[in-house]
């Protein structure tokens, strides 16, 4: 590989000719984490050549489109902070993914979402466009707001963080505290048994996730010297989750 010391490229340059000159084709399936933040690409990036690849850092750029169909490999994708317009359905291939990172989150940021210097993605579709994503710890679609269904699809099993600021989700998973699995359990069972289920085992998944609710709950009001705005929020939307589980136990008796 040629190194940017050795060949620098312009402040602005399209992304295909920065692959050209610094990574050849005949070395391409050597390459396993590629790292292109922040470097200013534009249009497209075609990664059809790497066919080893696993990691993918092309976040904060002004990239179009992206072409992942030849990559099966890919466990994280950091592609935030561009212009990319696409369908989640570019994604479903991808059964060893574990991070998604397609959204802003806006705290943090100075230029807020409805800045016209805001840049973020374009991506539409279904999150069940991802449900074959089993492995899936990680998934950021803060302000995609043309993805506005899927969720009962979305794979819970290693879920550890769903951020979907600015999209239809955000209202939905509100009042479960963005429990997906409380959430899922409450509207779509189904989808999380993957299987006849009694009302007694729907019941007990319920009462295990309203259990460990009050213990979280517990122990935020117990710091009562700590508590700010943001803990003060989170105790509303604990007090939800749980008094909307308790209701749905209830219904079970």
């Amino acid at each position: 590989m040629i190194s940017e010391k050795q060949n620098p490229f312009p402040i602005k340059g399209n992304c295909q000719e920065y692959l050209d000159i610094y990574y050849p084709l005949n070395e391409r399936y050597k390459v396993k984490i590629l790292n292109l933040q922040n470097k200013n690409l534009t249009n497209e990036l075609s990664l059809k050549d790497f066919s080893n690849l696993e990691v993918l850092n092309c976040s904060i750029n002004r990239l179009t489109s992206l072409d992942i169909s030849q990559d099966h490999k890919l466990k994280i994708i950091e592609a935030f902070r561009n212009k990319i317009k696409a369908n989640l359905s570019i994604f479903s291939h991808l059964i060893q993914l574990r991070k998604l990172d397609l959204g802003v989150n806006s705290e943090g940021f100075s230029i807020k979402p409805t800045d016209q210097r805001f840049i973020n993605n374009s991506f539409a579709g279904s999150l069940e466009s991802l449900k074959n994503c089993q492995e899936l710890e990680e998934l950021n679609i803060g302000y995609q707001s043309e993805i506005r269904k899927g969720l009962e699809y979305l794979p819970i099993k290693k879920l550890r963080v769903f951020n979907c600021p600015g999209t239809v989700f955000d209202e939905l998973l509100k009042p479960f505290d963005y429990d997906v699995l409380a959430w899922k359990l409450f509207y779509y069972p189904m989808e999380v048994f993957q299987r006849e289920f009694t009302q007694e085992e729907l019941k007990q998944a319920l009462e295990i996730i309203w259990k460990e609710s009050k213990q979280e709950l517990v122990e935020i009001k117990s710091q009562r010297n700590q508590q700010g705005t943001k803990e003060k929020v989170k105790i509303e939307r604990l007090e939800s989750k749980i008094r909307l589980l308790e209701e749905k136990i209830k219904s079970y008796k």
